[in-house]
């Protein structure tokens, strides 16, 4: 705005006088794109991008191109603010009652039921990046802090000083993960929750959506922190029981974090936010029954629950109960009553909801 824009200005201006003609300025003028030099990092961008696309001022199309992306044909058309369909093609709207979401009868409905899974697919791989993005901020911040707790106790065999550190560090370390992640879970939780409102033709509600991001984001942290200081503590003790160096057994454990944990986690979170979101929606609309819908080449367990269908207050995993399918080596034990996808690690199922 101070240096560099007015000296923009000039040549623009200068070039206009100079090199082009006076019949040609009517068509033609000169301007320097500074866009670049604003440019924000990846969520920031794409977050942007959501709001116009949202608000049906800027397409699809629009966003590929700001990315240096290859063009996809059916993008450009603007999408209407609130049922996210190109212009020209919008549904009988919704209606909402008393704050819960109605579902309108619909003759397509099961038309609609075999894409909708495709699209939250689709949402699910679109922001992998950005969560694995964030996942590898979450565990730089973790990496460096405890490195140095480490290096400042740990040299002087203050055990007793690094687990009073660790145990404060992981309880503020909470925190700081939902105010890191909201911004991303509001962005994603905004389109899944739109997504799974109309796969059933209901209204999304603004107040639900919140409070269910807010309740999820916590307990992530509270489990990703968990899952963190457990992993240092089990490294100490055997590095302990083995007389090792316990330094030495700390930086080779957060070695592998940033980059071990990272892809982990965005598949996890990517999937799991996305089926426990829709699956609250779908509850809320009344939907009663709850299908299973398996993508890609996929593992014996996710093959055979392939078409499950369930009540919606039911399991397609129970917590401690082997699933062994055909083909499958060993038996699946869940930890947890799974009412939706993932169903393991790499899980690449959704959950729809069921109407038949």
């Amino acid at each position: 705005m101070y240096s560099i824009r007015p000296w923009a200005v000039r040549w623009e201006q200068s070039v206009g006088k100079n090199l082009l003609e006076a019949r040609e300025r009517s068509k033609i003028y000169c301007e320097y794109l500074l866009e670049q030099l604003l440019r924000g990092d990846t969520l920031s961008r794409y977050q942007a991008y959501t709001q116009g696309i949202n608000a049906g001022w800027f397409t699809r199309a629009d966003a590929r191109e700001k990315e240096n992306l290859e063009p996809i044909d059916g993008l450009e058309a603007p999408l209407v603010p609130l049922n996210m369909m190109p212009l020209g093609s919008e549904p009988e709207p919704a209606t909402s009652t008393g704050g819960r979401m109605i579902i309108h009868p619909n003759p397509q409905m099961e038309e609609r039921l075999a894409s909708a899974a495709n699209k939250r697919h689709r949402l699910m791989k679109s922001y992998h990046r950005l969560f694995e993005d964030a996942a590898k901020r979450v565990l730089r911040r973790e990496v460096n802090d405890v490195r140095a707790a480490g290096q400042k106790y740990l040299i002087k065999r203050d055990i007793g000083q690094f687990n009073a550190w660790l145990d404060k560090f992981y309880k503020e370390h909470k925190e700081w993960i939902w105010r890191q992640l909201k911004p991303l879970y509001d962005a994603y939780g905004d389109l899944v929750g739109e997504a799974a409102a109309e796969e059933v033709n209901a209204s999304p509600d603004e107040k639900i959506l919140e409070a269910f991001i807010r309740s999820y984001l916590a307990s992530f942290a509270g489990r990703h922190a968990g899952t963190s200081e457990s992993k240092i503590r089990k490294a100490l003790e055997k590095a302990l029981e083995e007389e090792k160096d316990q330094l030495e057994a700390l930086n080779e454990e957060l070695d592998s974090w940033v980059e071990g944990r990272s892809g982990p986690i965005a598949d996890e979170e990517s999937s799991r936010s996305n089926n426990a979101l829709a699956v609250t929606i779908y509850g809320i609309a009344g939907v009663t029954k709850l299908k299973s819908v398996a993508f890609g080449k996929n593992c014996p367990y996710c093959t055979s629950l392939n078409g499950k269908i369930i009540g919606i207050q039911d399991y397609f995993l129970t917590a401690g109960k082997d699933f062994q399918p055909d083909g499958a080596d060993r038996p699946l034990t869940s930890v947890d009553n799974l009412r939706h996808a993932p169903y393991h690690g790499g899980c690449d199922c959704m959950t729809v909801a069921f109407l038949g």
